[in-house]
């Protein structure tokens, strides 16, 4: 009964507000400056659960990590290891009928099992108190971290947890109407995709934030400590061998191209260098122009109350904030049209072997004229076609001939299905249908590969792989397969649940506006839900460009491998070319990428692995990178030859000028606690394990061996005699203590405050199972990860047969990433049919949720 209680009472202060009433909302008319923390709303939830629940449901450690800044849910039982079948999801479809009586039953039957040692239903609960406390995480997040800076801040008086159906004047362009192929379609600017709002979303419309303008006031010196330190010593791989790299056991390097490519799609600061010349910034000697503010009389400017009006100058995204496939298809008309066959409007441009043609096949020799007309740079005119050609390499050109061919793929067989016409006979307008209605699915096939491959493989948590499939397909999806007689009775029952709770729009119950009911793990999943922009305008803050610095994860080295030495199995782990990353971009990109070849250029991609998000791993050729897009500034007086930045140093020196909050701040901000000091880097489970186990004492508390934390130390252990595991442990352990050394002498003795994000985020060496991420990094994707896919009316309300054609629909249901891979590329289909997530190298032996590394490829001569 007690441990009834318990659960009952959890889920209450969870699902119902726990620590959310302290939070105010950013855009009311509230004195921040009357608090005495920068953080908008003090006494939200930090992530930290009480200690009867990590008493109950928590695994060994789970007290000790208490002790520690970092949320606790990553030490419940069920938030690692191996994914086991569902104990709550069956018991719920067992008692739908007993709707009265669900959560009584479903307790009842969970902790009796749990009483009677059943370590998987105590896992059960464990993951679902997980799932609680992010979801409480994300409701303070909402609540408490839409800062917009397009002028809609006066105007919201409201809440930002209510579903507004509001028109915001700032949003509004007169003379614009969303009607037409405007309204049915996607536009290439990315207007009218809220309707009521047009420009929501739309090029030139400035990055929001996700933390208060007051925290962007930066409190330190803008070089302070020098940037090239930083990147010298903190941030620079080690070795000077191009092959040695901190690697991923669970990540590919296609899963590294993938998240570049999706940037492109999301957000860019400037087009071809165009910045701020007047305001250079000087990095080691290199003097680069300042990111161009925006000088609109619209900017909100900066004002003597920072809590109610930035306090930096604001930034406009260059492309759309939409999920629109802009990287692939434009979003103006130089960039939109360059891409399109003109015999036939429905398909993308290929080459008769269905890769990319260059610029310079297309329209000749280059001229002043043709550079300007199609908005490149002349470095560009020997790349492939395509709309976004800035940071251009190959693997960037492997994904967009992969789409571009399923694009043309969807629409012959969208001629067939829905026109009742060959691809041939298809009229002007029926063309550029089929090509609208293609941009729509490549856009939402995309989504859903992001949402339920890519993050679940990136974030490869069991508790995560059910969250992110409940963002596409709800709760019951990923447990019974995405389709099925259960998943439709189980979506309906939690949609009828939720109805039921909130009442219709005139009801007075209290969950009417609750954010649970309004998010929540969005039972039925959010394709297909209510949009929602939960009060605020929708854009992808700066914060969420910052935690997406993810370079470490590139190598300095393509390892090319033979697709037919692999299938046959004479082609090893080292066995391989090396190919440098500087051979690869730009114009050399076309003359690696050939149609001959592509199949063992996918295959090296995916077996690769990627680097590690962490400290010491910062690629070599982007610290010494040639910046040829805007070379009046980066050439010399002396030489020609356009200077080398290091791209390290340029973005901490950009995170600085947009005001990203230093790492302690910056998590406060979003709800997380502070590190007291740099020993809070240090990984307390793998300390606690060496000592230990390897340290011949008894040991009560962390703080009794702390002291000991330090290389002199630690040379005094040894571990050989306790087994590999822990040797394995006692030198990571000395890695940590050497980093948080480093960190000490750059930043100084007294700087934890001083810490960069991105040098805080790679140095958090404690992570829940199988985040290549850090919580903070995190902790900005739960806010946003969701709300691009609520804020989407062609993701929420409009993703439907309707909107998509029944033909499109039924695709998106039943198609993700290895069926593009297969059907565009048949010559893999032998490696892929042994493949469970193509993010995942496809060479690793998979067991469940383990995360260590093997290079098998027997199985693929099986398959064959």
């Amino acid at each position: 009964m007690r441990l009834i209680l318990i659960v009952r009472r959890s889920f209450f202060l969870f699902a119902f507000g726990f620590a959310s009433g302290a939070c105010k909302s950013p855009n009311s008319n509230s004195d921040l400056e009357a608090t005495q923390s920068l953080d908008p709303c003090p006494g939200r939830f930090q992530g930290k659960l009480p200690p009867a629940l990590m008493g109950q449901f928590g695994q060994e450690h789970s007290k000790r990590f208490q002790t520690t800044p970092w949320v606790d849910w990553q030490a419940l039982a069920g938030s690692n290891g191996k994914k086991e079948p569902s104990a709550l999801m069956q018991t719920v479809l067992q008692r739908v009928e007993n709707y009265d009586g669900l959560f009584k039953n479903l307790i009842t039957g969970l902790t009796g099992r749990i009483a009677n040692g059943d370590a998987a239903a105590r896992g059960e609960l464990g993951s679902l108190l997980t799932l609680l406390s992010l979801e409480q995480q994300r409701i303070d997040l909402v609540r408490c971290n839409l800062w917009d800076t397009n002028g809609t801040i006066d105007t919201m008086k409201v809440r930002t947890n209510f579903n507004q159906d509001q028109a915001w004047p700032s949003l509004q362009k007169e003379g614009l109407k969303c009607e037409g192929d405007a309204k049915r379609f996607r536009t290439y600017d990315g207007t009218c995709n809220d309707l009521r709002n047009p420009l929501m979303g739309s090029v030139d419309i400035r990055f929001p934030r996700n933390v208060s303008f007051a925290a962007t006031k930066q409190p330190f010196p803008i070089h302070d400590p020098n940037p090239l330190t930083i990147s010298r010593e903190l941030l620079a791989r080690k070795s000077s061998d191009l092959s040695k790299y901190r690697k991923a056991p669970f990540f590919n390097l296609l899963g590294s191209t993938w998240i570049q490519w999706m940037t492109h799609d999301w957000f860019a600061h400037s087009r071809k260098g165009r910045n701020d010349e007047s305001r250079p910034l000087e990095v080691g000697g290199v003097k680069v122009p300042a990111t161009l503010a925006d000088p609109s009389p619209n900017n909100p400017p900066v004002s003597s109350n920072p809590g109610q009006r930035p306090g930096k100058g604001t930034f406009r995204n260059t492309t759309t904030f939409w999920w629109d496939g802009s990287q692939i298809y434009g979003w103006d008309p130089a960039t939109s049209e360059r891409v399109r066959r003109k015999d036939n409007r429905a398909l993308l441009l290929l080459r008769p072997d269905g890769t990319l043609p260059t610029f310079s096949e297309i329209y000749g020799d280059m001229t002043p004229e043709k550079l300007k007309s199609l908005e490149l740079s002349p470095h560009e005119w020997n790349q492939e076609v395509t709309a976004f050609t800035e940071n251009w390499w190959a693997g960037l050109s492997l994904l967009t001939t992969a789409f571009a061919r399923e694009h043309n793929r969807f629409v012959a067989g969208l001629a067939t299905e829905h026109f009742r016409k060959t691809l041939e006979t298809l009229s002007p307008r029926e063309q550029e249908e089929a090509y609208q209605y293609g941009r729509l699915y490549i856009s939402a096939l995309i989504a859903k590969i992001h949402t339920i491959e890519w993050t679940t493989q990136l974030l490869f948590n069991p508790v995560l792989d059910v969250a992110m499939h409940a963002n596409w397909m709800g709760i019951a999806g990923h447990r019974f397969g995405g389709d099925g007689k259960d998943v439709t009775r189980f979506n309906a029952l939690a949609q009828r649940a939720i109805d039921v709770f909130r009442g219709d729009k005139d009801s007075k119950s209290p969950f009417q506006n609750n954010a649970l009911f309004n998010i929540g793990v969005a039972a039925p999943g959010i394709p297909g839900s209510t949009t929602n922009h939960f009060g605020s305008p929708f854009g992808l803050p700066e914060e969420f460009t910052q935690v997406y610095r993810l370079h470490p994860l590139l190598p300095d080295q393509v390892e090319f491998r033979q697709l037919s030495g692999l299938l046959s199995g004479s082609q090893g782990e080292f066995a391989f070319s090396p190919v440098a990353m500087t051979q690869l971009t730009s114009e050399h990109s076309p003359q690696q990428i050939k149609g001959s070849n592509m199949g063992s250029w996918w295959a090296s991609f995916g077996t690769q692995r990627s680097g590690l998000l962490v400290l010491d791993n910062y690629p070599h050729f982007l610290r010494s990178l040639e910046i040829k897009q805007n070379p009046d500034w980066a050439r010399s007086s002396s030489t020609a030859k356009p200077r080398e930045m290091d791209l390290a140093a340029l973005e901490i020196i950009r995170d600085r000028e947009r005001g990203i909050p230093r790492f302690n701040e910056f998590r406060r901000q979003i709800g997380l606690k502070p590190l007291t000091d740099f020993d809070d880097f240090i990984d307390q489970e793998t300390a606690w394990r060496v000592f230990k186990q390897c340290d011949g004492k008894v040991y009560q508390e962390y703080s009794e061996f702390k002291p000991r934390l330090n290389l002199g130390e630690l040379e005094k252990i040894r571990c050989e005699g306790s087994g590999s595991a822990f040797a394995g442990d006692l030198t990571e352990l000395k890695y940590q203590v050497n980093q948080r050394d480093r960190l000490l002498k750059v930043y100084g003795t007294a700087g934890i405050e001083k810490v960069d994000t991105l040098v805080g985020i790679f140095a958090e060496n404690t992570r829940p199972h199988g985040f290549a991420l850090s919580e903070t990094q995190f902790q900005v994707f739960i806010l946003n990860a969701s709300r691009r896919l609520f804020s989407d009316r062609f993701l929420s309300t409009d993703y439907n047969p309707n909107t998509y054609t029944t033909y499109g629909f039924k695709s998106l249901q039943t198609r993700g990433m290895k069926e593009v891979l297969a059907d565009n590329f048949p010559e893999l289909r032998p490696m892929l049919s042994k493949v469970e997530n193509t993010f995942d190298p496809w060479t690793r032996p998979r067991k469940g949720y383990d995360l260590s590394w093997g290079f098998d490829s027997k199985n693929f001569q099986k398959a064959q």
